[in-house]
């Protein structure tokens, strides 16, 4: 009987391609997610990212800790992203309309946390626009900030440590 039905298959031509798209359409559909998927880091180091380095030397003990100047030499070594380094009043300048965002986690020398806000009108250049405190300390550092929206709201998040 199951031969039967094979043979009525291979001789009605319009039935037969009903079944061959039938059975193509997971294919398609597989095909068409994994190459949307395949390499999603693939441009990530055209990303464009400032670095604006206002840390200022720090004592400890009998050394001198200028982590800051240390973080800005590896990110320069590093082609992960698209580093810009940019010094504070340039980056004041352009700031006008708020197109793009960027918050970056950080501390005081007094060890109190803060976010400090970027923004962007082209995605290249990167300007400095506000840090973010709490009126009493809350941590030492802010870490994995994230500026987003739901609704009408703009809201920020972070972790204090």
């Amino acid at each position: 009987m199951l031969k039967q039905e094979w043979k009525s298959l291979f001789h009605n031509k319009i039935l037969l391609l009903v079944v061959i798209v039938i059975a193509l359409i997971p294919a398609i559909y597989a095909g068409l997610f994994l190459a949307s998927m395949w390499d999603p880091y693939g441009n990530v180091d055209k990303l464009p990212v400032a670095i604006v380095n206002e840390d200022e030397p720090a004592e400890y003990g009998d050394t001198t800790l200028t982590v800051g100047d240390q973080l800005v030499d590896n990110l320069k070594e590093n082609d992960s992203l698209a580093f810009n380094f940019v010094d504070a009043d340039v980056a004041k300048e352009g700031l006008k309309n708020g197109t793009y965002y960027m918050v970056q986690g950080a501390r005081t020398n007094e060890d109190v946390g803060q976010v400090l806000v970027f923004e962007s009108e082209d995605k290249v250049n990167w300007k400095f626009r506000n840090r973010v405190e709490s009126e009493k300390p809350f941590g030492y550092m802010w870490e994995c900030p994230d500026y987003f929206k739901i609704g009408d709201k703009k809201l920020l998040s972070t972790n204090g440590s």
